[in-house]
């Protein structure tokens, strides 16, 4: 059973809609806001909502919105939970292809209005370019982000079992690439993350092309601002369909904010002289559908299809893992 299969059985179980489109492109945005006080919990300090506890979790969901184009460039959604507005700027994720053909813009901004809130921003994104030969083999997929954060931690700080306030952006970039221009997409439930690396390696002829993730070391300060930039290296062969995936996910929580509203980019272009420079030489971008298949979310199902994706999604990572090429 490959993975696309392994999605529609998941989607079933759950008793969430899948429905399939042909795209090129995709484009998701959400924003996730939680209270994390148990049942009786007046106060300001959380009880629920800690980390390494999948149980605590459960119920906190107050707040679940999002906005999605399958074969579109654009996306957008703002939170209305008053707990995830921050003086007047909501929790929020923006994705928009529609404008230079070799820039991606996401903007995010995850804020948490209260010492007991958990807030998130979440955005996926896809684009396609049909390579005709022209120009070298070797591109490069640039991020750049710059953002503003209070008690910024890595990964593994904001993951730690504390009640301590604390945010983190995580990003990353794949590519891959196709015979074909679409591959069959289905999007399994409102509330989950397209995968469209993962559905892509069902056709026949993927190829893994990289993937390259925002390193917390690189990040630096800027007097207010943080800033960080990364690449990816890959290599383009005629004929072939190459398509940019790119994540961005901001997390605050107890307190803490952090705004990206400022704007993470992905680029594409070539490496001269040690330099990077914008180009889509030889790289012909997609047209977005007519009529894209639209998301518009209702809360998402808690908790009993979560825990059921969390599940499916160890099979799934199973199926990449064994079919992955390397890259």
């Amino acid at each position: 059973m490959n993975v696309r299969h392994w999605i529609v059985v998941l989607a079933a179980l759950a008793g969430t809609s899948a429905q399939a489109a042909q795209i090129s492109n995709g484009a998701y945005a959400g924003a996730f806001v939680r209270d994390c006080r148990s049942l009786g919990n007046t106060g300001l300090a959380p009880d629920l909502c800690i980390e390494g506890d999948n149980s605590s979790f459960v119920g906190t969901l107050t707040s679940a919105v999002a906005d999605g184009q399958f074969g579109g460039f654009r996306a957008s959604i703002a939170t209305t939970d008053p707990l995830g507005i921050v003086g007047g700027k909501p929790t929020q994720s923006t994705v928009d292809a529609s404008g230079a053909d070799d820039a991606l813009v996401l903007k995010l901004g995850a804020l948490s209005a209260e010492p007991y809130v958990r807030v998130s921003g979440q955005s996926k994104s896809l684009q396609s370019f049909f390579f005709d030969g022209r120009g070298p083999a070797d591109r490069v997929a640039l991020g750049a982000i710059d953002f503003k954060a209070s008690d910024l931690v890595d990964g593994n700080g904001f993951d730690a079992a504390t009640t301590t306030p604390a945010s983190r952006v995580n990003a990353w970039i794949s590519v891959f690439s196709l015979p074909t221009a679409t591959f069959d997409y289905v999007h399994v439930s409102p509330g989950s993350l397209p995968d469209f690396y993962g559905q892509a390696m069902a056709v026949p002829g993927f190829q893994g092309e990289g993937f390259a993730v925002l390193d917390f070391a690189g990040i630096g300060l800027d007097g207010d601002t943080y800033r960080a930039s990364w690449q990816l290296d890959f290599e383009v062969q005629a004929g072939r369909y190459y398509f940019v995936e790119t994540y961005l996910g901001v997390f605050a929580k107890f307190g803490a904010t952090l705004d990206a509203t400022q704007t993470f980019m992905t680029k594409l272009g070539l490496t001269e002289d040690g330099m990077f420079v914008p180009s889509l030489l030889g790289l012909a971008p997609a047209a977005p559908l007519d009529r894209p298949f639209d998301l518009n979310m209702q809360p998402i199902p808690e908790p009993a299809s979560a825990l059921l994706f969390a599940a499916g999604l160890t099979v799934i990572l199973a199926a990449r893992r064994t079919r992955r090429c390397p890259g």
